[in-house]
């Protein structure tokens, strides 16, 4: 019998396991190992901070996937793999042999890069995280007097800070909360720059017409408990920062040896 691991539950690895579900393989046992029952389908972030889905309907049920799918579901987060040996170590002190092992636990915010960023902002993964902290921000917002403007950045030019902010604008209007300030920030040109200049000058003039100041060219010094430093921008106010930089790989894999 050959063991496939499946280390995370990222998209690649759902799909690998619905497949194997419809066309199992002889021989092979197949388990996914995840840290949380559920993985979220980033696409519909935007969505879901707007109103328009429910956690439920962003994510997928990994427990629920691996039953259907003839595969072997195990709660827990992998720390170490020795691959000389074949077998992984879980957070819980579970060893799981393998004779094979795919590694789809996704990136992590790379907040270490700015100062202040892993106390002062929040960053767009976890997604769980991100709503129950924009969930708390927005009650807050509720108590706070007409004449007090709230300030909310997102730090990054690409699509998902572009997307957030103009779910949060729609969010915000439609809970008829007003006084609320929204900037982008970030260190290129320009916002989308993968993106074709005909597409990025009609998001330039969407983001426009929702109110959100653009910052380019403004590298990111330091992001405080209220305000965020740019090279140069000076100081600007954000009571709510939104991390949507640059992804990085999490440590665990290197400290395996992998990359040595």
């Amino acid at each position: 019998m050959k063991k496939i691991l499946l280390i995370g539950g990222g998209h690649s690895h759902v799909e690998v396991v619905r497949k194997y579900g419809l066309a199992p393989i002889p021989g092979a046992e197949v388990t996914l190992v995840s840290e949380s029952h559920q993985t979220a389908y980033s696409g519909m972030v935007p969505g879901l901070i707007a109103g328009h889905y429910s956690i439920d309907e962003c994510h997928i049920d990994l427990e629920t996937l691996c039953k259907k799918s003839h595969t072997n579901f195990i709660l827990g987060k992998v720390e170490k793999i020795y691959p000389e040996t074949s077998f992984v170590v879980t957070n819980s002190g579970t060893e799981i042999n393998f004779d094979i092992a795919s590694i789809d636990t996704g990136s992590i915010p790379n907040a270490k890069a700015v100062p202040g960023a892993e106390t002062w902002s929040t960053p767009v993964k976890p997604i769980n995280r991100l709503m129950e902290e924009f969930d708390t921000f927005e009650k807050m917002l509720h108590g706070k007097p007409n004449s007090f403007t709230s300030c909310i950045t997102a730090v990054g030019g690409g699509a998902a800070s572009v997307e957030l902010l103009l779910a949060i604008h729609y969010r915000l209007l439609h809970a008829k909360i007003a006084n609320v300030k929204l900037t982008l920030i970030t260190d290129r040109s320009d916002i989308l720059l993968e993106h074709s200049l005909a597409v990025r000058r009609r998001v330039r003039r969407y983001l426009y017409q929702s109110g959100v100041t653009i910052l380019t060219n403004a590298r990111v010094t330091e992001i405080c408990e209220n305000s965020i430093v740019t090279e140069s921008h000076g100081t600007t106010v954000s009571h709510f920062t939104i991390l949507g930089t640059g992804a990085s790989a999490p440590d665990w894999p290197k400290a395996c040896g992998f990359f040595d």
